[in-house]
């Protein structure tokens, strides 16, 4: 059986005004806005979890295939996945040794970390002017 195809016509896609992927722009990214802070860690409490060089984590969810995810535990000998990855990234060129080990915080990120960290300048406080 043959389909015939001739009148076909391709309708492009329409144009995406958010970008592909949360980390295409920093600026509109949640997991960074909220890096840090008590929303950070849907689902369960405690403290966040920041980089040796200070850096505060980002969580993302990960399914691995059992096979691969138990071939980088035995290549890395530790059960903790996110340090597996991590070290695998930056075995690959990815960060540096400092982003590795994850350090739990005995605080939040304040606001004015926040806005450091993504360049916002003091004094904006994020309402609109008379309100």
């Amino acid at each position: 059986m043959t389909i015939d195809l001739s009148d076909f016509k391709l309708t492009p896609l329409p144009s995406r005004e958010t970008p592909p992927y949360a980390s295409a722009d920093p600026s509109t990214d949640l997991r960074l806005l909220l890096a840090g802070t008590d929303w950070s860690e849907p689902g369960h409490g405690g403290y966040p979890t920041r980089t040796e060089a200070g850096d505060w984590m980002i969580r993302v969810m990960l399914d691995l295939p059992y096979p691969m995810l138990a071939s980088l535990e035995a290549q890395a000998g530790s059960y903790d996945v996110g340090e597996l990855i991590r070290a695998a990234l930056v075995t690959a060129g990815h960060g540096s040794r400092t982003e590795i080990v994850g350090i739990r915080s005995d605080r939040y990120a304040t606001r004015d970390e926040q806005r450091e960290r993504l360049g916002i300048p003091s004094g904006i406080s994020g309402t609109r002017e008379g309100e």
